[in-house]
């Protein structure tokens, strides 16, 4: 007879909670109101064979000093696709965990990863755990993917979990390809920007020795002048402007990257349509999934919540979700939901409906594929959102570039002429 974990409140309004076997979940709900009981959760406990591994304890959530590489890594987002890829086919043909490191490690180009696998699948088959041992590896392992690995292990779903993050180094993979074209925008801006000013720079000082009767007949002559010149300028104006402007964008890159600045961007991204809406789906996407599946292996909301919260891909999501940690043990996932204020009312109702009817499973299964379709929609409007912002990158710098052009030849060229002629 199937056995159902419920959480009610009684007539002094004391919450009660404990385990009750019935036919089915209405049977349930009627011997627990039979008792004067006001149910608020009901969970069907799985068959003891039904679950494939216990959890032990969750993974600590990472120091803030560990938050640049909680989704970044040396490693590109095609290569992690062949090798998850790889690691989920010798899982599911049942490979242990650390046999399948070790057998992949033969495998994968990257020398990098390579070595790593081969130290993580030797560390796993002397008895430390996967995660510990990735974890010694944080540029090659984001934190996330640790946390998506670590809960798929306990909650006897690792073959699924690998699936969901092929499907997301994939999509990884596609966006960044789409984010080339406004990218060699911005190089080519930073690059020839600097030596176009210069170079008009360098003509109009050439043309003013020419006025002070540096010039002569001999075109070769005449060329070096000018050509002298323009280095001159280059060397004195072009090259600091060019230093200070990569510099500046490198930083940019670094701080984007390295300190959380890039996910906190990326969710409320104004300038590539769909970027922002993929990465917030994504990341409800991936936590609801995990969400269902631990909460379906058996695990407590508290413990399901600590660990799902670590798989999230985006820092500033999953920090926002931490924010809304279980207040005791026991306390319900809608209300862990309707805290973090990352989920709309209406959707955390359907939760907390399935709570009621013993079909929380089912509800935040709905939710996933809900986000995981809001995910795929948006990252289809990326590819456009990317080219719209190519094309404003250029216009921008063109502009400056024009500016800074017209600047020189109507505020420096032209009054030297007119200096020469009207002394």
């Amino acid at each position: 007879m199937p056995v159902y974990h419920y959480q009610a409140v009684d007539a002094n309004g004391q919450v009660r909670s404990g385990t009750i076997q019935a036919v089915d979940v209405r049977s349930a709900q009627n011997q627990l109101r039979a008792q004067g009981l006001i149910v608020q959760q009901m969970v069907s406990v799985p068959a003891p064979n039904a679950t494939r591994h216990r959890p032990t304890q969750p993974v600590p959530a990472p120091a803030d000093n560990a938050l640049r590489d909680w989704a970044t890594s040396v490693v590109a987002p095609k290569t992690m696709v062949q090798w998850l890829t790889q690691l989920q086919a010798l899982v599911q043909a049942g490979y242990p965990l650390s046999e399948a490191f070790r057998t992949v490690a033969h495998r994968v180009h990257d020398k990098r990863l390579a070595r790593a696998c081969a130290e993580i699948g030797q560390r796993a088959s002397q008895g430390e755990s996967i995660s510990q041992a990735m974890a010694n590896h944080p540029h090659l392992f984001p934190q996330f993917l640790i946390g998506n690995l670590a809960a798929g292990e306990q909650g006897g779903y690792l073959v699924e979990t690998l699936q969901q993050l092929t499907e997301y180094y994939e999509q990884v993979h596609r966006i960044r390809a789409y984010g080339k074209v406004p990218m060699g925008i911005i190089w080519f801006a930073l690059l020839s920007t600097p030596i176009v000013i210069a170079g008009m720079i360098g003509i109009t000082r050439s043309f003013e020795r020419f006025m002070g009767g540096a010039g002569s007949e001999d075109f070769a002559q005449n060329l070096g002048v000018v050509v002298s010149e323009m280095a001159r300028a280059l060397l004195q104006i072009g090259a600091p402007v060019l230093l200070v402007s990569v510099s500046f964008w490198l930083a940019l890159r670094w701080l984007t990257r390295n300190r959380g600045l890039g996910d906190s961007l990326r969710l409320r991204s104004p300038f590539v349509t769909g970027l922002a809406g993929w990465e917030r789906a994504h990341s409800v996407a991936l936590f609801l999934f995990h969400l269902h599946r631990l909460t379906q292996a058996g695990l407590s909301p508290a413990s399901a919540w600590e660990l799902a919260v670590n798989t999230v891909p985006n820092y500033e999501f999953a920090r926002t979700l931490r924010s809304a940690n279980p207040l005791h043990q026991g306390e319900p996932l809608d209300s862990l939901l309707s805290r973090s204020k990352l989920i709309p009312p209406e959707e955390v109702a359907i939760v907390t409906t399935g709570q009621q009817t013993g079909t929380v499973n089912e509800a935040l299964q709905r939710l996933n594929d809900y986000y995981l379709n809001q995910a795929l929609h948006e990252s289809q409007r990326i590819p456009r959102g990317m080219f719209l912002t190519g094309c404003l990158l250029f216009v921008v710098s063109s502009g400056i570039a024009l500016v800074a052009v017209y600047w020189i030849w109507y505020r420096v060229f032209l009054s030297s002429i007119q200096q020469y002629y009207n002394p």
